[in-house]
């Protein structure tokens, strides 16, 4: 059973065109067992401004829309059970700045529920690689960024003038987890906003405890340092002092390449100090390699299992 006309994620007067007569008889054919599916489509999505303060790129939507082919449609964002999934999404496209798809429902329950007109307002869940400030334009997960979204900022534009800035989250590379029937669809206060910050904040505190405690303890070498320097130019060998020499130039080194090494690792600048952290002051080439793997590892199952749903 297919169904030519549009259902909207937040419909306005004369955009769901079934009346309910015709909703009678086709649940009563449903019932009867005359039909297996019902297909629908649905904008599930429009460009713009939001009250969650989020947006995506311009040249990222199309590829956007297409890549909620075939993925589930499921109820409530629930991706944890099966039960909750009434259908697939058959098609998907961009088209006049919003994401137009094909549900398919092949549950009984789906049918219902959409022939009943419960399933009429829709939400999407998606995967991303990073989040970037429109502000400041740095990582703001995991950079040294201090915006937060739906705050104004003073900046300096192109020509050096200062502008009000709005800052807004940019999901970058997005794509298609899922689409849901919702009761609410991008309200206020859904999780978005409230869930990034959490992780974002928690973050920064760490950050700045492993900052507080480098300077702590390069304090305490600068001390250590300035002690032994004063003892060694009274009783220090020459021979001794060509070995220290040697020990400092070795340091030097061995900072450069762990500088080099975290610099083309990625590694945001959170997760960098806490490798520093976690390798101290004496450690091997091979300790830098699997800090830093289980650093990156890290990260990643972060920003996989991180869902947005809007």
């Amino acid at each position: 059973m297919e169904f030519d006309f549009e259902v909207h994620s937040q419909p306005q007067d004369g955009e769901l065109r079934v009346g309910d007569d015709e909703r009678l008889r086709l649940r009563q054919e449903l019932e009867a067992g005359e039909f297996d599916h019902v297909e629908f489509g649905a904008v599930v999505f429009r460009d713009g401004a939001n009250s969650n303060h989020f947006r995506f790129r311009a040249e990222d939507l199309e590829a956007f829309g297409v890549s909620f082919e075939s993925q589930p449609f499921l109820r409530d964002h629930d991706v944890r059970k099966i039960e909750s999934r009434d259908g697939t999404i058959m098609a998907s496209r961009l088209e006049g700045g919003a994401f137009k798809q094909t549900i398919r429902l092949t549950t009984e329950r789906g049918m219902r529920s959409f022939l009943e007109g419960q399933i009429d307002r829709f939400s999407i869940g998606w995967y991303f690689d990073g989040i970037t400030c429109s502000v400041c334009n740095e990582d703001w997960l995991g950079g040294s960024c201090r915006h937060w979204p739906g705050r104004t900022y003073q900046v300096k534009d192109e020509d050096g003038r200062d502008e009000d800035r709005l800052c807004e989250l940019i999901f970058e590379n997005p794509r298609g987890k899922e689409t849901s029937a919702v009761n609410a669809p991008a309200v206020e206060g859904t999780g978005i906003l409230s869930q990034l910050c959490d992780v974002k904040e928690t973050m920064m505190a760490e950050a700045e405890e492993n900052m507080d405690e480098r300077i702590k303890s390069e304090k305490l070498k600068h001390r250590e340092t300035e002690t032994e320097t004063a003892v060694s130019e009274v009783a220090v060998s020459e021979p001794l002092q060509d070995r220290a020499q040697d020990d400092v130039w070795g340091r030097f080194v061995q900072e450069q390449a762990l500088g080099a090494a975290l610099v083309a690792s990625g590694l945001p600048v959170a997760s960098q100090a806490v490798v520093r952290e976690q390798l101290g002051e004496e450690y091997q080439p091979n300790d830098v390699e699997r800090v830093i793997g289980q650093q990156k590892a890290l990260v990643a199952s972060l920003q996989k299992e991180t869902v947005v749903q809007g």
